[in-house]
Protein backbone atom coordinates (compact mmCIF):
# COMPACT_ATOMS: atom_id res chain seq x y z
CA UNK A 1 0.00 0.00 0.00
CA UNK A 2 2.78 2.40 0.74
CA UNK A 3 4.47 1.50 -2.53
CA UNK A 4 1.34 2.42 -4.56
CA UNK A 5 1.14 5.87 -3.01
CA UNK A 6 4.78 6.46 -3.66
CA UNK A 7 4.38 5.62 -7.33
CA UNK A 8 1.46 8.01 -7.65
CA UNK A 9 3.49 10.84 -6.22
CA UNK A 10 6.29 10.18 -8.65
CA UNK A 11 4.03 10.12 -11.71
CA UNK A 12 2.07 13.30 -10.80
CA UNK A 13 4.70 15.87 -12.07
CA UNK A 14 4.91 14.05 -15.38
CA UNK A 15 1.15 14.18 -15.81
CA UNK A 16 0.97 17.89 -14.95
CA UNK A 17 3.76 18.68 -17.37
CA UNK A 18 1.98 16.86 -20.14
CA UNK A 19 -1.16 18.93 -19.50
CA UNK A 20 0.60 22.32 -19.90
CA UNK A 21 0.19 24.08 -23.39
CA UNK A 22 3.28 24.12 -25.53
CA UNK A 23 4.84 27.64 -26.38
CA UNK A 24 7.04 28.43 -29.37
CA UNK A 25 10.04 30.81 -29.12
CA UNK A 26 9.73 33.51 -31.91
CA UNK A 27 12.79 35.66 -32.64
CA UNK A 28 12.32 39.45 -32.26
CA UNK A 29 11.53 41.25 -35.55
CA UNK A 30 14.02 43.95 -36.63
CA UNK A 31 12.48 47.45 -36.54
CA UNK A 32 12.24 49.23 -39.89
CA UNK A 33 12.98 52.98 -40.06
CA UNK A 34 12.85 55.64 -42.75
CA UNK A 35 16.12 57.44 -43.36
CA UNK A 36 17.32 60.36 -45.44
CA UNK A 37 20.72 60.03 -47.08
CA UNK A 38 22.52 63.34 -46.57
CA UNK A 39 23.65 65.18 -49.68
CA UNK A 40 25.12 68.62 -50.19
CA UNK A 41 22.80 70.83 -52.20
CA UNK A 42 22.86 74.37 -53.60
CA UNK A 43 21.76 76.87 -51.02
CA UNK A 44 21.12 80.58 -51.43
CA UNK A 45 21.85 82.17 -48.09
CA UNK A 46 19.16 84.52 -46.80
CA UNK A 47 19.05 87.03 -43.98
CA UNK A 48 16.23 89.26 -42.79
CA UNK A 49 16.70 92.72 -41.35
CA UNK A 50 14.45 95.41 -39.95
CA UNK A 51 15.25 98.76 -41.57
CA UNK A 52 13.93 102.30 -41.73
CA UNK A 53 13.38 104.26 -44.92
CA UNK A 54 15.07 107.61 -45.47
CA UNK A 55 15.00 110.14 -48.30
CA UNK A 56 18.05 110.30 -50.52
CA UNK A 57 17.67 114.08 -50.78
CA UNK A 58 15.94 116.15 -48.13
CA UNK A 59 16.24 119.90 -47.70
CA UNK A 60 14.61 122.62 -45.65
CA UNK A 61 13.59 125.58 -47.80
CA UNK A 62 15.07 128.61 -46.03
CA UNK A 63 15.05 132.07 -47.66
CA UNK A 64 18.47 133.64 -48.27
CA UNK A 65 17.16 137.20 -47.86
CA UNK A 66 14.71 138.83 -45.50
CA UNK A 67 11.41 140.29 -46.63
CA UNK A 68 7.67 139.84 -46.76
CA UNK A 69 6.23 136.83 -48.58
CA UNK A 70 4.44 138.06 -51.66
CA UNK A 71 3.05 134.74 -52.96
CA UNK A 72 3.20 130.95 -52.83
CA UNK A 73 3.20 128.94 -56.06
CA UNK A 74 2.75 125.26 -55.10
CA UNK A 75 0.17 122.86 -53.68
CA UNK A 76 1.21 121.31 -50.40
CA UNK A 77 2.06 117.61 -50.58
CA UNK A 78 2.35 117.61 -54.37
CA UNK A 79 5.25 116.82 -56.64
CA UNK A 80 7.50 119.70 -57.72
CA UNK A 81 10.25 119.73 -60.32
CA UNK A 82 13.71 121.23 -60.10
CA UNK A 83 13.54 124.95 -60.86
CA UNK A 84 9.82 125.35 -60.10
CA UNK A 85 8.97 128.63 -58.39
CA UNK A 86 7.87 127.95 -54.81
CA UNK A 87 7.72 131.35 -53.08
CA UNK A 88 8.26 134.97 -54.02
CA UNK A 89 9.44 137.59 -51.53
CA UNK A 90 8.39 141.19 -52.20
CA UNK A 91 11.22 142.49 -54.47
CA UNK A 92 10.47 146.24 -54.19
CA UNK A 93 13.21 147.12 -51.69
CA UNK A 94 15.76 145.07 -53.62
CA UNK A 95 14.84 146.72 -56.92
CA UNK A 96 15.21 150.16 -55.29
CA UNK A 97 18.63 149.19 -53.97
CA UNK A 98 19.67 148.15 -57.49
CA UNK A 99 18.59 151.54 -58.88
CA UNK A 100 20.64 153.31 -56.18
CA UNK A 101 23.72 151.23 -56.88
CA UNK A 102 23.39 151.70 -60.63
CA UNK A 103 23.33 155.46 -60.06
CA UNK A 104 26.34 155.23 -57.77
CA UNK A 105 28.22 153.26 -60.43
CA UNK A 106 27.45 155.91 -63.04
CA UNK A 107 28.70 158.65 -60.70
CA UNK A 108 31.88 156.75 -59.91
CA UNK A 109 32.45 156.08 -63.58
CA UNK A 110 32.04 159.80 -64.40
CA UNK A 111 34.55 160.76 -61.69
CA UNK A 112 36.98 158.23 -63.09
CA UNK A 113 36.64 159.64 -66.62
CA UNK A 114 37.60 163.14 -65.38
CA UNK A 115 40.57 161.82 -63.42
CA UNK A 116 41.64 159.67 -66.36
CA UNK A 117 41.65 162.70 -68.72
CA UNK A 118 43.76 164.67 -66.24
CA UNK A 119 46.14 161.75 -66.03
CA UNK A 120 46.55 161.55 -69.81
CA UNK A 121 47.31 165.32 -70.03
CA UNK A 122 49.78 165.04 -67.16
CA UNK A 123 51.70 162.34 -69.04
CA UNK A 124 52.03 164.64 -72.06
CA UNK A 125 53.17 167.59 -69.92
CA UNK A 126 55.81 165.51 -68.15
CA UNK A 127 57.24 164.55 -71.55
CA UNK A 128 57.53 168.28 -72.35
CA UNK A 129 58.99 168.84 -68.90
CA UNK A 130 56.09 171.22 -68.18
CA UNK A 131 54.96 169.16 -65.15
CA UNK A 132 56.90 167.51 -62.40
CA UNK A 133 56.92 163.71 -62.04
CA UNK A 134 55.64 164.09 -58.45
CA UNK A 135 52.40 165.65 -59.69
CA UNK A 136 52.05 162.83 -62.23
CA UNK A 137 52.43 160.24 -59.48
CA UNK A 138 49.67 161.90 -57.49
CA UNK A 139 47.31 161.81 -60.49
CA UNK A 140 48.21 158.17 -61.15
CA UNK A 141 47.29 157.27 -57.57
CA UNK A 142 43.98 159.12 -57.87
CA UNK A 143 43.21 157.27 -61.10
CA UNK A 144 43.96 153.89 -59.48
CA UNK A 145 41.76 154.75 -56.49
CA UNK A 146 38.90 155.86 -58.75
CA UNK A 147 39.18 152.64 -60.76
CA UNK A 148 38.97 150.62 -57.55
CA UNK A 149 35.82 152.50 -56.57
CA UNK A 150 34.27 151.48 -59.89
CA UNK A 151 35.10 147.82 -59.17
CA UNK A 152 33.55 148.13 -55.69
CA UNK A 153 30.41 149.72 -57.14
CA UNK A 154 30.11 146.92 -59.70
CA UNK A 155 30.52 144.32 -56.97
CA UNK A 156 27.83 145.97 -54.84
CA UNK A 157 25.51 146.04 -57.84
CA UNK A 158 26.18 142.35 -58.58
CA UNK A 159 25.39 141.48 -54.98
CA UNK A 160 22.15 143.45 -55.12
CA UNK A 161 21.11 141.64 -58.30
CA UNK A 162 21.93 138.32 -56.65
CA UNK A 163 19.82 139.21 -53.62
CA UNK A 164 17.00 140.23 -55.93
CA UNK A 165 17.18 136.78 -57.55
CA UNK A 166 16.88 135.23 -54.08
CA UNK A 167 13.41 136.77 -53.75
CA UNK A 168 12.26 134.02 -56.12
CA UNK A 169 12.66 130.76 -54.17
CA UNK A 170 12.83 127.72 -56.46
CA UNK A 171 12.89 123.95 -55.97
CA UNK A 172 16.48 122.63 -55.82
CA UNK A 173 15.50 119.14 -57.11
CA UNK A 174 12.51 116.99 -58.07
CA UNK A 175 10.58 115.92 -55.01
CA UNK A 176 7.48 115.98 -52.84
CA UNK A 177 6.94 119.27 -51.04
CA UNK A 178 5.58 119.46 -47.52
CA UNK A 179 3.23 121.87 -45.78
CA UNK A 180 3.97 125.59 -45.91
CA UNK A 181 4.73 127.01 -42.48
CA UNK A 182 4.18 130.64 -43.55
CA UNK A 183 1.41 132.44 -45.39
CA UNK A 184 1.61 135.37 -47.76
CA UNK A 185 2.43 138.60 -45.95
CA UNK A 186 4.62 136.96 -43.31
CA UNK A 187 8.07 138.38 -42.62
CA UNK A 188 10.66 135.69 -43.33
CA UNK A 189 14.43 135.51 -43.50
CA UNK A 190 17.55 133.34 -43.10
CA UNK A 191 17.27 133.41 -39.30
CA UNK A 192 13.63 132.31 -39.24
CA UNK A 193 12.08 128.86 -39.39
CA UNK A 194 12.22 126.99 -42.70
CA UNK A 195 9.36 127.79 -45.05
CA UNK A 196 8.78 124.11 -45.94
CA UNK A 197 10.67 120.93 -46.77
CA UNK A 198 11.26 118.94 -49.96
CA UNK A 199 12.18 115.24 -50.10
CA UNK A 200 13.16 113.29 -53.20
CA UNK A 201 10.94 110.37 -54.21
CA UNK A 202 12.42 108.52 -57.23
CA UNK A 203 14.47 106.30 -54.92
CA UNK A 204 14.78 105.82 -51.16
CA UNK A 205 17.38 104.49 -48.76
CA UNK A 206 16.68 101.79 -46.21
CA UNK A 207 19.07 102.10 -43.25
CA UNK A 208 19.88 98.88 -41.40
CA UNK A 209 21.92 98.36 -38.24
CA UNK A 210 24.08 95.22 -38.52
CA UNK A 211 25.58 93.63 -35.43
CA UNK A 212 29.20 92.46 -35.56
CA UNK A 213 28.32 88.86 -36.45
CA UNK A 214 26.02 89.91 -39.29
CA UNK A 215 28.67 92.32 -40.58
CA UNK A 216 31.34 89.60 -40.66
CA UNK A 217 28.94 87.14 -42.31
CA UNK A 218 28.02 89.75 -44.89
CA UNK A 219 31.65 90.26 -45.86
CA UNK A 220 32.49 86.55 -45.89
CA UNK A 221 29.51 85.64 -48.03
CA UNK A 222 30.51 88.20 -50.64
CA UNK A 223 33.84 86.45 -51.21
CA UNK A 224 33.37 83.49 -53.55
CA UNK A 225 35.51 81.69 -56.09
CA UNK A 226 38.85 83.43 -56.71
CA UNK A 227 37.80 86.51 -54.86
CA UNK A 228 34.93 87.40 -57.16
CA UNK A 229 32.13 89.33 -55.50
CA UNK A 230 28.63 87.91 -55.18
CA UNK A 231 26.17 90.76 -55.12
CA UNK A 232 23.16 89.78 -52.99
CA UNK A 233 19.63 90.54 -54.11
CA UNK A 234 17.54 92.61 -51.72
CA UNK A 235 13.77 92.38 -51.45
CA UNK A 236 11.49 94.44 -49.25
CA UNK A 237 8.34 93.69 -47.27
CA UNK A 238 6.06 96.49 -46.14
CA UNK A 239 4.60 96.84 -42.65
CA UNK A 240 1.28 95.32 -43.79
CA UNK A 241 3.05 92.19 -45.05
CA UNK A 242 2.82 93.11 -48.74
CA UNK A 243 5.86 92.33 -50.88
CA UNK A 244 7.41 95.34 -52.60
CA UNK A 245 7.64 94.98 -56.39
CA UNK A 246 11.16 96.36 -56.86
CA UNK A 247 14.53 94.94 -55.81
CA UNK A 248 17.18 97.02 -54.05
CA UNK A 249 20.94 97.18 -54.17
CA UNK A 250 23.60 97.68 -51.53
CA UNK A 251 24.52 101.35 -51.51
CA UNK A 252 26.72 102.05 -48.49
CA UNK A 253 28.29 100.51 -45.42
CA UNK A 254 29.79 102.71 -42.73
CA UNK A 255 33.50 102.77 -41.93
CA UNK A 256 33.22 102.17 -38.19
CA UNK A 257 31.20 100.31 -35.58
CA UNK A 258 29.02 102.18 -33.11
CA UNK A 259 30.72 101.50 -29.79
CA UNK A 260 27.50 102.11 -27.84
CA UNK A 261 25.44 99.32 -29.38
CA UNK A 262 28.04 97.32 -31.31
CA UNK A 263 26.42 97.84 -34.69
CA UNK A 264 27.40 99.26 -38.06
CA UNK A 265 25.12 101.15 -40.44
CA UNK A 266 24.31 99.43 -43.71
CA UNK A 267 22.23 101.01 -46.46
CA UNK A 268 20.17 99.61 -49.34
CA UNK A 269 18.76 101.73 -52.16
CA UNK A 270 15.31 100.92 -53.58
CA UNK A 271 13.59 102.52 -56.58
CA UNK A 272 10.33 104.27 -55.70
CA UNK A 273 8.52 105.13 -58.96
CA UNK A 274 5.04 104.92 -57.40
CA UNK A 275 5.88 106.95 -54.28
CA UNK A 276 4.85 103.96 -52.15
CA UNK A 277 7.83 104.36 -49.83
CA UNK A 278 8.07 107.46 -47.67
CA UNK A 279 10.79 108.46 -45.20
CA UNK A 280 10.43 107.06 -41.70
CA UNK A 281 8.74 103.74 -42.54
CA UNK A 282 9.82 100.50 -40.85
CA UNK A 283 10.26 97.71 -43.40
CA UNK A 284 11.68 94.18 -43.55
CA UNK A 285 14.57 93.64 -45.96
CA UNK A 286 15.62 90.17 -47.09
CA UNK A 287 19.10 89.58 -48.50
CA UNK A 288 19.42 86.61 -50.89
CA UNK A 289 22.82 85.63 -52.28
CA UNK A 290 23.00 85.64 -56.07
CA UNK A 291 25.51 82.76 -56.02
CA UNK A 292 24.69 79.46 -54.24
CA UNK A 293 26.90 77.62 -51.78
CA UNK A 294 26.91 73.91 -50.90
CA UNK A 295 24.97 73.19 -47.75
CA UNK A 296 23.48 70.35 -45.73
CA UNK A 297 19.80 70.67 -44.85
CA UNK A 298 18.07 68.33 -42.41
CA UNK A 299 14.31 68.27 -41.66
CA UNK A 300 13.48 69.96 -38.38
CA UNK A 301 11.51 66.90 -37.26
CA UNK A 302 14.69 64.77 -37.41
CA UNK A 303 16.62 66.94 -34.96
CA UNK A 304 16.28 66.33 -31.23
CA UNK A 305 17.77 68.13 -28.27
CA UNK A 306 19.11 67.27 -24.82
CA UNK A 307 21.35 68.95 -22.29
CA UNK A 308 24.39 68.56 -24.53
CA UNK A 309 22.76 70.17 -27.53
CA UNK A 310 20.98 69.22 -30.74
CA UNK A 311 21.52 65.80 -32.27
CA UNK A 312 20.25 63.40 -34.92
CA UNK A 313 19.95 59.62 -34.95
CA UNK A 314 21.85 57.92 -37.78
CA UNK A 315 22.21 54.36 -39.01
CA UNK A 316 25.83 53.31 -39.43
CA UNK A 317 27.30 50.76 -41.84
CA UNK A 318 26.39 47.91 -39.44
CA UNK A 319 22.72 49.01 -39.35
CA UNK A 320 23.16 50.17 -35.74
CA UNK A 321 21.53 53.37 -34.46
CA UNK A 322 23.95 56.09 -33.29
CA UNK A 323 23.55 59.70 -32.13
CA UNK A 324 25.47 62.56 -33.69
CA UNK A 325 25.47 66.07 -32.28
CA UNK A 326 25.16 68.79 -34.89
CA UNK A 327 25.62 72.56 -35.03
CA UNK A 328 22.76 74.30 -36.83
CA UNK A 329 22.60 77.95 -37.83
CA UNK A 330 19.21 78.86 -39.23
CA UNK A 331 15.84 77.55 -40.34
CA UNK A 332 15.22 77.18 -44.06
CA UNK A 333 11.51 76.53 -44.47
CA UNK A 334 11.00 73.08 -42.79
CA UNK A 335 14.72 72.34 -42.50
CA UNK A 336 17.71 73.27 -40.38
CA UNK A 337 20.91 74.45 -42.04
CA UNK A 338 23.68 72.28 -40.55
CA UNK A 339 27.10 73.85 -40.07
CA UNK A 340 28.95 70.82 -38.67
CA UNK A 341 28.56 67.41 -37.04
CA UNK A 342 27.40 65.37 -40.00
CA UNK A 343 28.66 64.66 -43.50
CA UNK A 344 27.23 63.85 -46.89
CA UNK A 345 26.42 60.15 -47.34
CA UNK A 346 25.27 59.49 -43.79
CA UNK A 347 21.78 58.09 -43.15
CA UNK A 348 19.64 60.20 -40.81
CA UNK A 349 16.50 58.67 -39.32
CA UNK A 350 13.55 60.91 -40.12
CA UNK A 351 10.57 58.74 -39.05
CA UNK A 352 9.89 56.35 -36.19
CA UNK A 353 12.16 58.14 -33.72
CA UNK A 354 9.92 57.37 -30.72
CA UNK A 355 10.51 53.61 -30.99
CA UNK A 356 14.28 53.74 -31.39
CA UNK A 357 17.02 53.38 -28.79
CA UNK A 358 20.74 53.82 -29.24
CA UNK A 359 22.56 50.63 -30.21
CA UNK A 360 19.46 49.07 -31.76
CA UNK A 361 19.82 47.22 -35.05
CA UNK A 362 17.32 48.41 -37.65
CA UNK A 363 16.28 47.90 -41.23
CA UNK A 364 16.62 50.95 -43.46
CA UNK A 365 13.98 52.33 -45.80
CA UNK A 366 15.28 55.13 -47.98
CA UNK A 367 12.95 58.13 -48.03
CA UNK A 368 12.51 59.72 -51.42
Amino acid sequence: MRQSNKLTVCLLPLVLAACQPKTETIPDATLSVNVLTITEQPYYHQERFIGKTAAIHKVDIVPRVSGYLKSRHFTEGERVNKGDLLYEIDPALFEIEILRLEAALKETTADFNIIDQKHQKAIALVKKQALSSLELDQLTAERTSSLAQIDAAKAALSRANLELSYTKIKAPFDGIIGASKFSSGALVGPDNQALTQIVSFDSVYVNIQLDEKQHVNNLQEQLINKGELSTPNFTLQLANGAQYDHQGESNFIDNHMDSLNGSIRFRVKFPNPDNLLIPGQFVTVTSIDSQPTSAILIPQSAIQEDQQGRYVLVVNDRSIVEAKYVLVSERVRDNWLVESGISAGEHVIVEGLQSITLGMEVDVNQRG
